[in-house]
């Protein structure tokens, strides 16, 4: 296997584990937005979503740089 060609699948398996994330994520984003009661969990649980969204944006910056 090449080098370009691990390096592909570290990327991919880096959308992966933070897509993965999200979706974990908006899971409970939804959960906890049936429950109104609930705001300071929801305003933590987008923080989290957002951070996991610029990671991803940075990681993808970052392997097209390399």
């Amino acid at each position: 296997m090449t080098e370009e060609q691990q390096q592909i699948l570290y990327e991919l398996a880096l959308i992966s584990s933070v897509s993965r994330n999200i979706n974990e994520n908006l899971i409970k984003i939804i959960a906890v937005l049936q429950n109104p009661e609930n705001k300071k969990q929801v305003a933590g649980n987008i923080q989290v979503l957002n951070r996991l969204m610029e990671s991803l944006k940075y990681e993808s910056t970052v392997s097209k740089d390399v």
